[in-house]
């Protein structure tokens, strides 16, 4: 019989054992005495006899297994100071890879995606801020499995960035996957026990590894695909028995997007794109532990040394808003004159203020009427709603 906590004793599983035996035995005496000059029925019979019992042992012993449901108050559950809740890179209140964590990086070709993840190593085994975000405050051991391309061609790329970086000494705590080159596949029940093996040696901290197509993602990439490929890649993880967190890199598709449905898997996605050459943009489509970044743009330039720099992170709404609160309704050439900025950036501002009513759009009768002295027959004009206040609101 199951205890209180629905778990079955060792003294209850000998006994539904003992009384699968008992039943199998009985109903054998009555068929055996059936068969009596039939060898072969008999020999069948106490064949399914020993199957019955081994059922009944299996089912049991599955039962064992399964602990009962525990239950806690939800001030309990949070009051618990449970390891593995480190910040990788971030803060405790905005972690962006969280330690344990699933994070993806995502661009087309050629964005610079190995430069980034590269460069993102480095920074994490040196224990150095990145991308002007905080890094956890001592250095982790990082293994990087590069699975595509000419290994001389990535030895030379890590040698420029090594001879280049400038920070803490990095002491052996960046590794790469050596040999065999550009073989390893999370698919490989046997690779991945291997690697687990490594990591848990080695006490990796980090792993960094791409491209997803040639680590065994061989499906379209629907939600379930991705979610059993995340399956066999946390299950290197538990094999390691350690809080390993796993940077993929990923191609995007035609259409620019990340190529697979993998919003829906992991903690953080990370899209690279090249704007123009010197320059690329980072953005952070998704980051589940970290509000502050989730959704955030980061304009990078390329920095000498196999690296990024971040650009002004300059606050575009705010300063088109100061601007057009003078009661001066502007066209966009000429807020982009006065604020330096590309036509680009002043319509993607001026088109995500308008539905928050930071900003209204005139015609060139309201903006007339809102006092500027010359405006064209079939111009568009932007003011600040504090300088519109006083106005008949534009249709």
């Amino acid at each position: 019989m199951p205890t209180q906590n629905n778990t079955v004793t060792d003294d209850a599983h000998s006994a539904q054992v003992r009384n699968a035996l008992a039943s199998a035995l009985f109903d054998l005496e009555g068929e055996l005495v059936d068969s009596a000059d039939d060898p072969e029925r008999a020999k069948q019979l106490l064949t399914e006899a020993v199957a019955r019992v081994a059922q009944a042992r299996k089912s049991t012993a599955a039962a064992d297994a399964v602990a009962a449901p525990e239950l806690v108050s939800a001030e309990d559950f949070a009051a618990f100071d449970e390891a593995g809740a480190l910040a990788i890179v971030g803060t405790d209140e905005n972690n962006l890879i969280p330690e344990g964590g699933d994070v993806m990086v995502t661009g087309d070709g050629g964005a610079g995606k190995t430069t980034l993840t590269t460069d993102l190593a480095c920074h994490l085994a040196a224990g150095a801020a990145w991308l002007g975000m905080p890094v956890v405050e001592r250095p982790v051991r990082v293994l990087l499995i590069e699975n595509e391309g000419p290994k001389a061609l990535f030895r030379r790329k890590l040698d420029r960035k090594i001879k280049a970086w400038a920070g803490t000494p990095l002491e052996g705590r960046l590794s790469v996957f050596d040999r065999p080159w550009a073989a390893f596949k999370f698919s490989d029940e046997g690779w991945r026990a291997a690697l687990a093996k490594a990591v848990a040696e080695a006490e990796i901290d980090v792993l960094i590894a791409g491209p997803v197509t040639r680590l065994g993602m061989n499906e379209a990439g629907t939600l379930q695909h991705t979610r059993d490929f995340m399956g066999l890649v946390a299950d290197v993880r538990e094999k390691a028995g350690r809080p390993l967190a796993i940077v993929l890199v990923h191609h995007d598709n035609k259409a620019g997007n990340v190529s697979g449905a993998w919003e829906g898997s992991g903690d953080t996605l990370i899209h690279l794109t090249t704007h123009a050459h010197g320059s690329s943009e980072l953005h952070i489509q998704k980051a589940r532990w970290a509000p502050e970044q989730h959704n955030r743009k980061l304009k990078l330039t390329w920095a000498e040394g196999e690296g990024y720099d971040v650009a002004d992170d300059r606050d575009y709404l705010g300063e088109i808003e100061k601007l057009l609160s003078d009661k001066h309704p502007r066209t966009v050439k000429e807020v982009m004159a006065k604020i330096g900025a590309s036509e680009k950036t002043v319509k993607s501002v001026l088109l995500g203020a308008l539905p928050l009513e930071r900003i209204w759009k005139l015609s060139p009768e309201q903006a007339e009427a809102a006092g500027r002295e010359k405006v064209a027959a079939n111009g568009t004009y932007y003011c600040c709603i504090r300088a519109r206040m006083h106005q008949d609101a534009p249709a």
